[in-house]
């Protein structure tokens, strides 16, 4: 990867510790030289880090910017960094645009909206930022649209009347609010809540200086010659952007007035592009006439939303394969006012998460193929269409496999390449800001294809094929080989019809949560949920003739993972809490929250305890004399806490909560009736409720409802950052965990383990 141009162009800053700058509007100014320790907004030293996309270069060299936003929104440069430094601060998980604060070193000089060191990257979480350098109450900015892809959000457009170089924006307002903002054709307004179905929908911003969505500004600033390539014009351009965005955000009380901001600039005004999009932000710019077409808007505004670019391995249109994927949005833009109408990729559908409750996850073997129906997303609303996405997670190389049915109608009539095929894309599964996703198969019905060194296995092959297409849904079968059968089948099986996950495992495996944490269904279902808060694992108001059962766990948050910590088990009206010791030495535990009272009975059932080593242990409820053969078993493995319930549908067929509903393994909502196939929006409905459930734990510990589980960095799991980390490999842990367990995804689960917490001995805790 070639470092960005400009980089070579820029000039030597001039080194003051005292000299202020003064923008064109005369209350902004700039203090030169920070404060340690101070936390303010354009006169202090921290900062939101923004990156950039520079779209539409000619010369295949991609470019990202870093952009320093200040708590009063203006937008400083930082030409010390370069689009190698970007990429490899995204990779290794310290940068997240639009989420990551910067804080510069003492000394650090502004000029000319330009700061002269590298930033300091800072963990956001344990910042508070408050108030501006004025005193004045400052928005949240450390997270600008982390949470906006699914909800009604405001939309505001720029045009420039005059500048310093005698330019003006070309459409008038009318035209913006026609082309852009109306409701009656395709473009950004309407395409965005068609394609997610009403799920995420932009209306024209309302506030001082507006009219129907749209600003009129006028400037003296001259935009220099455009070519943000060189440092000295890409600096004016800052100034330029920054006077304008002035202009209404002063009107609206030094706020911004809407949630996205289009900038519309005259004709020219930057030269080598014809767009730019802030990823994880609120801002777009364009040149003057393509702001009014539809595939520029969305397009940039998917940056916003940290969509990166749809790149293609099968072609090579325009010689430029970084948006030669042609299948949506992300791809290639296009010249036209109302078209292309289409929507996205199936790799950016996922990363949206429009279409989360029919997303089909697929785990496959050589021995259990998973064979499922997928329709396209212009059939997310058919109630007949069970599924419109496939994820295949290849949990090795980082590099996930997408699938949907390309299906050319309604919504995505106009989608340009794959109409009415199966396309496959991969892309690496954090989908952050340097993350690309590649068309890598486009097939008719009974076509296949097949994909090498899956799961990290050098023969381990991946095949897809299609079996059919009818009536707008593609009947998929996905296998691998390279590996042996755990148990001969005598041909494929189905997927499940509900939940969140996978393939049916091979052989019986109880019910359970533990490690990374891992659930396992009543129908033996996998899924995770990364997150710190008490959850219900299950509960039941019946149990033992109405005695009751109640099963919460407690889950700790380790950056990209969690692990249960904790687990509380009423019986009656006795509490039994269990909890991981990281000292390696016994579990610790509370009886009627009791800190090591006698342990006899739970609720009349008689209890068990056994310690293998200072590190291992376990405890047995027995429930044999109610439910025959019946128990609930705690496994603890250091500080990790493993819970298993062993036992058939006379003693659990009437549980909610995680595990699902006994029967049919759906995974409902409180109210019994909304299946949640989206294991984060699961988890977080299932939160313990104070005053609903009851207090099992002896202590309370934050997040407690109201306040929503803590989530990760990486709220699904950053598989290729551990593998990137690790000190063990992959082999090593497939070895260890296949040597005592004899279910593939029970071993893949197992893995993640090992791989999370550099312990081969974490095998024990299953």
């Amino acid at each position: 990867m070639k470092p960005s141009l400009f980089l070579s162009a820029w000039l030597l800053l001039v080194v003051s510790t005292t000299m202020i700058i003064t923008t064109a509007k005369a209350d902004h100014k700039i203090p030169t030289t920070f404060s340690a320790g101070q936390v303010a907004s354009v006169g202090g030293l921290d900062c939101l880090g923004l990156v950039s996309d520079y779209d539409g270069a000619s010369d295949g060299i991609i470019r990202l910017f870093l952009t320093c936003l200040t708590d009063e929104y203006q937008l400083l440069g930082v030409p010390q960094v370069d689009s190698n430094w970007i990429q490899g601060k995204i990779a290794t998980g310290d940068l997240k645009s639009g989420e990551t604060r910067l804080r510069f070193p003492l000394g650090t000089l502004v000029n000319d909206y330009m700061l002269d060191q590298e930033p300091i990257l800072l963990n956001v979480e344990s910042e508070v930022i408050t108030t501006d350098y004025h005193g004045r109450v400052l928005q949240d900015q450390r997270q600008l649209t982390s949470a906006r892809k699914i909800g009604t959000y405001s939309l505001a457009i720029i045009r420039v009347s005059s500048d310093g170089a005698g330019k003006r924006t070309t459409p008038t307002t009318a035209t913006l609010q026609t082309e852009v903002l109306s409701t009656g054709d395709v473009n950004v307004r309407t395409q965005f809540s068609a394609c997610s179905f009403n799920q995420f929908n932009l209306e024209p911003a309302t506030g001082n200086g507006l009219d129907g969505g749209v600003a009129t500004v006028a400037t003296t600033v001259q935009p220099g010659s455009g070519n943000i390539d060189n440092g000295t014009s890409y600096q004016q351009f800052l100034a330029y952007i920054n006077d304008i965005l002035d202009q209404l955000f002063d009107q609206n009380g030094a706020r911004n007035p809407a949630d996205f901001v289009m900038l519309c600039l005259p004709p020219s005004t930057m030269s080598g592009t014809d767009a730019i999009g802030y990823f994880n932000s609120y801002l777009t710019v364009y040149n003057s006439n393509v702001c009014t077409y539809v595939s520029f808007g969305i397009h940039e505004i998917g940056h916003n939303l940290d969509l990166h670019h749809a790149s293609d391995t099968l072609f090579t249109p325009r010689n430029n394969a970084e948006y030669a994927d042609q299948v949506g949005y992300m791809g290639f833009s296009y010249g036209n006012i109302h078209a292309p109408q289409m929507c996205f990729n199936a790799a950016k559908s996922y990363q949206l998460g429009w279409y989360s409750s029919k997303t089909y996850t697929c785990t496959p073997s050589q021995c259990n193929p998973c064979q499922v129906d997928i329709g396209g997303i212009v059939s997310f609303d058919d109630a007949n269409v069970d599924w419109v996405l496939m994820k295949i997670e290849d949990i090795s190389s980082g590099e996930d496999y997408y699938l949907t049915y390309n299906n050319a109608t309604g919504i995505n009539q106009g989608t340009q390449e794959g109409a009415n095929q199966v396309i496959i894309n991969t892309q690496p599964r954090e989908g952050l800001e340097r993350d690309f996703s590649y068309l890598v198969g486009l097939l008719n019905a009974g076509e296949g294809e097949t994909f090498t060194n899956f799961n990290g296995v050098p023969n381990g092959e991946i095949s897809v094929e299609v079996l059919s297409i009818a009536n707008g849904v593609a009947s998929l079968q996905v296998s691998t080989a390279g590996g042996d059968c755990a148990v001969p089948t005598s041909g494929p099986t189905s997927g499940p019809t509900s939940g969140p996950t996978s393939m049916p495992t091979v052989g019986p495996e109880d019910p359970q949560v533990g490690g990374d944490p891992h659930f396992v269904t009543w129908t033996k279902e996998h899924y995770e949920f990364h997150g710190q808060c008490d959850l219900v694992m299950v509960k039941d108001p019946t149990f033992a003739n109405a005695t009751g059962l109640n099963v919460h766990i407690r889950t700790k948050l380790v950056r990209f993972w969690s692990y249960i910590k904790n687990v509380g088990i009423r019986i009656g009206n006795d509490v039994l809490e269990i909890q991981g010791n990281p000292e390696h030495s016994e579990a610790k535990y509370w009886i009627n929250y009791e800190y090591q009272g006698e342990l006899k009975t739970l609720g009349g059932f008689p209890i068990s305890y056994h310690a293998s080593s200072v590190s291992k242990s376990v405890y047995e409820i027995d429930l044999d004399s109610v439910y025959p053969n019946a128990k609930i078993v705690v496994k603890i493995y250091k500080e990790f806490v493993r819970v298993k319930l062993h036992g058939g549908k006379q003693a659990y067929g009437n549980t909610v909560g995680l595990l699902g509903d006994y029967e049919t393994g759906k995974t409902f909502a409180r109210d019994g009736v909304t299946v949640l196939n989206d294991f984060v929006q699961l988890g977080n409905e299932w939160q313990v409720l104070p005053g609903f459930e009851p207090k099992l734990f002896h202590a309370l510990e934050k997040p407690q409802f109201p306040e929503k589980c803590l989530e990760p960095e990486n709220p699904q799991g950053d598989r290729q950052r551990r593998l990137t980390e690790s000190n063990i490999s992959l082999e090593e842990a497939e070895a260890a965990c296949a040597s005592q367990l004899k279910d593939p995804l029970a071993i893949q689960d197992c893995i993640y383990d090992i791989l999370a917490t550099q312990d081969l001995d974490m095998v024990g805790a299953f």
